[in-house]
């Protein structure tokens, strides 16, 4: 018969909390009781406690266990209580922290055919898609990013640290509900030693006792797969979105390219078909405005054609300009986040030398300016096709006035071989013709003026 001290069985072991996970301490066999107890085999009456229930300061175990069976259940509730007590709230905080998770990790990005529908309408327009549209069509634009880590590496954003803290918790006490010193280490610091084993032992040899330790098991087992299982499905879920997100973004920037290159065709196209139809109005001399040149010291008359300039503000080309560069408005806002705030860049068109936005008086000023410039390179033009070696020879050695005094000459010629008293000559008709388109930018500068000077040289006019 196996029996148990009462009180004070060690000294040394008294009070004190275990440090090291040990065996178990119950093992039973039918009636039988198996336990590491101290033998009282020093006593000089150990024959008389082997034919009695109790001796002295021995409990004996087999008595113990029969009184006291019926409490092993409720002492192992007892000890679980303040761990079970947890579960609600963290089922409610796990509950909680997927619904909050699952609803971050979701995109709202456009899908192929909503991309190309807002594209369309956001690069003819800016101002025709709603604002959730431009919402979506940023979030579509930036793909995944911004969106949250795998749920394990989101730390407390989502209450994931404090959760997996509790989680191991419950991990912990389902792992060791088998270990009498981990049972003991979980009672009350003030029970004795002695009355923490009797109960760690009656927790476990008695099947009611087992009983509940296993359903505890099982329970707090099953908290900690919990929030393993549901991260799990949560990171599922996450690179199902991020997926999605990625192939929407190579779609959305696929669609956005096309409208805005067709968008920017359309203005082209348009652009080009009045471009066309002005500067054959330029050629014919519609809306031109004559005006007269007094450009030598006897004021020989010149008159040149200058057209209306059809880049001025206001008019056709300088709104479309104005659209043209409202659409890289459109795709840096789209880059930037800010909604109508582009930066705006010159994709200029080929305003033929007027400027785009010149009013007329520019214009008038701006011709001016090239009509000087073409007569003064046309006389040194002339002056050196037509001066001989010999003539270079004496050149050389005049002074700069002098030198200045014959170009002059040569200038004066060719004004007056291109004045309005020449204009009904054949030569003069023509030159006047070539330095009109050259003036305009109609025909190349330099073949201009050798066309110019090459009529002038085989006139008799020269």
């Amino acid at each position: 018969m196996a029996y148990f001290l009462k009180q004070n069985e060690d000294q040394n072991n008294q009070n004190q909390q275990p440090q090291n996970v040990g065996g178990n301490i119950y093992s039973t066999s039918g009636s039988e009781v198996n336990s590491q107890v101290e033998n009282n085999s020093n006593s000089s009456n150990s024959s008389n406690s082997n034919n009695s229930n109790s001796s002295g300061n021995w409990v004996n175990l087999n008595s113990y266990l029969e009184a006291n069976q019926n409490k092993a259940g409720k002492y192992v509730s007892n000890l679980m209580n303040p761990y079970s007590q947890q579960q609600p709230g963290y089922e409610t905080k796990l509950n909680e922290s997927k619904d909050n998770y699952s609803n971050a990790i979701k995109t709202n990005s456009l899908n192929t055919q909503e991309g190309q529908k807002v594209a369309n309408s956001y690069y003819a327009d800016s101002n025709s898609i709603s604002q959730n549209d431009w919402n979506r069509a940023r979030e579509t634009e930036q793909g995944y990013s911004g969106k949250p880590n795998e749920y394990q590496n989101t730390g407390d954003d989502y209450g994931y640290s404090g959760l997996k803290k509790q989680a191991d918790q419950f991990k912990e006490i389902s792992d060791n509900l088998n270990n009498d010193v981990y049972l003991q280490s979980l009672m009350d610091k003030n029970l004795s030693q002695g009355g923490k084993t009797l109960n760690s032992f009656l927790m476990g040899a008695t099947n009611t006792g087992r009983n509940a330790l296993s359903n505890y098991k099982q329970t707090f087992g099953d908290l900690w797969n919990l929030l393993e299982n549901s991260t799990n499905d949560l990171n599922k879920q996450r690179a199902e979105q991020e997926k999605i997100a990625t192939e929407n973004q190579a779609n959305w920037l696929n669609s956005k390219q096309a409208a805005k290159k067709a968008q920017e065709q359309a203005i082209r196209n348009s652009y080009d078909s009045q471009k066309a139809v002005a500067d054959n109005n330029r050629v014919q001399g519609v809306g031109a405005i004559n005006r007269t040149m007094n450009l030598s010291n006897n004021d020989t008359p010149i008159t040149i054609s200058i057209a209306n300039n059809p880049y001025q503000e206001g008019s056709a080309f300088f709104q479309l300009q104005n659209e043209l560069d409202e659409i890289e408005a459109r795709d840096q806002a789209l880059s930037s986040g800010i909604r109508g705030n582009g930066s705006r860049t010159d994709t200029s068109f080929d305003f033929g030398g007027y400027g785009r936005g010149a009013d007329n008086q520019r214009n008038v000023d701006l011709q001016i300016q090239r009509a000087n410039t073409v007569l003064s390179d046309l006389s040194d033009l002339l002056f050196n096709k037509s001066t001989t070696d010999f003539q270079r020879g004496l050149i050389s050695n005049l002074n700069e006035n002098q030198l200045e005094r014959v170009k002059e000459r040569d200038r004066n010629n060719v004004i007056d071989l291109l004045s309005d008293r020449n204009a009904g000559t054949e030569a003069g008709f023509r030159a006047r013709q070539l330095l009109q388109q050259t003036i305009q930018g109609d025909i190349n500068y330099n073949d201009g003026l050798q066309q110019i000077a090459n009529i002038l040289l085989n006139s008799p006019l020269y």
